[in-house]
């Protein structure tokens, strides 16, 4: 029961690593959606604050024309006022232009009222337009902080998911441990029995013959050499993307250098051995 339970549990926990990380990727989907739309909802607010700016600047800019308007017809009523004193065969005409001038004066203050009102309206709408993309920045930086973390969870539970893969699978026997065993099982006997064949009591009639059959076991020798390089690479490479320290050191030329070292240090060590 214990052993049907626990291979239950091996088949189900990949399922629900990858049934949460589906969950977690569509709700990093629909955040990244939203946090689009506040993107976009903020080049929008952006977009009107600008123009409501550009509003209150021209109102601004037209208020004070209004203003110097004013003073200039002020001054000249006063000036027309002065010279009616000095001269009063001409004040009908000079009463006529004051009264001209004043009427002026009431139009543009009236515009200028008008104008003012205008621009605390402005002013108020960009105050909003402020607070408002304060607002949805804030939410955008919330919303970049969720999607950040979810992401992080992502990764997280992909690496899971890949290690569940790799405690599965059960790896082979080691390649370097074959390469020793079949270099001691079959090419070393092979290498023995032409020795005894041309060496042992024997009289050696030719040197060729000695050679080519040597040539013939160092090519087959190599060949096995090359293969269970191969497979001793892949081995040790599997061995450490078991685990996340020597993950990031499994790249191609220390794969390369560690099933090189593995296999021709004892080599060499058994030839000092030998030659000692």
């Amino acid at each position: 029961m214990g052993m049907h339970l626990a291979a239950l549990f091996f088949i189900i926990s990949p399922l629900c690593v990858f049934s949460s990380e589906v969950q977690l990727i569509g709700s990093n989907q629909n955040l990244v959606n939203d946090l689009d739309a506040a993107k976009l909802r903020i080049s929008q607010l952006e977009a009107v604050l600008e123009a409501t700016i550009q509003k209150v600047d021209a109102k601004t800019l037209y208020l004070k024309e209004r203003e110097k308007l004013i003073q200039v017809a002020e001054i000249q009523i006063h000036d027309l006022q002065s010279a009616s004193y000095s001269d009063e065969s001409g004040l009908p005409l000079v009463q006529k232009r004051i009264s001209e001038l004043e009427e002026e004066v009431k139009l543009l203050w009236a515009a200028l009222r008008t104008t003012n009102f205008e621009l605390h309206v402005l002013e108020d709408k960009a105050r909003e337009a402020k607070d408002k993309l304060k607002a949805k920045a804030l939410e955008v930086e919330q919303m970049t902080e969720v999607v950040t973390e979810q992401w992080i969870q992502v990764q997280h539970l992909e690496q899971m998911r890949e290690f569940n893969n790799r405690r599965h699978h059960i790896p082979s026997r080691c390649p370097f441990l074959k390469l020793m065993s079949d270099i001691q099982r079959k090419h070393l006997p092979k290498v023995d029995d032409a020795f005894d064949i041309h060496w042992k009591g024997k009289k050696v009639l030719s040197v060729q013959p000695y050679l080519t059959q040597a040539l013939s076991r160092l090519k087959s020798l190599w060949a096995a050499f090359t293969i269970y390089h191969h497979q001793l690479q892949g081995f040790i490479e599997h061995e450490m993307e078991r685990t996340e320290i020597t993950a990031a050191l499994a790249n191609r030329e220390v794969v390369f250098f560690m099933a090189s070292a593995l296999i021709t240090f004892p080599v060499f060590g058994a030839w000092i051995l030998l030659y000692s």
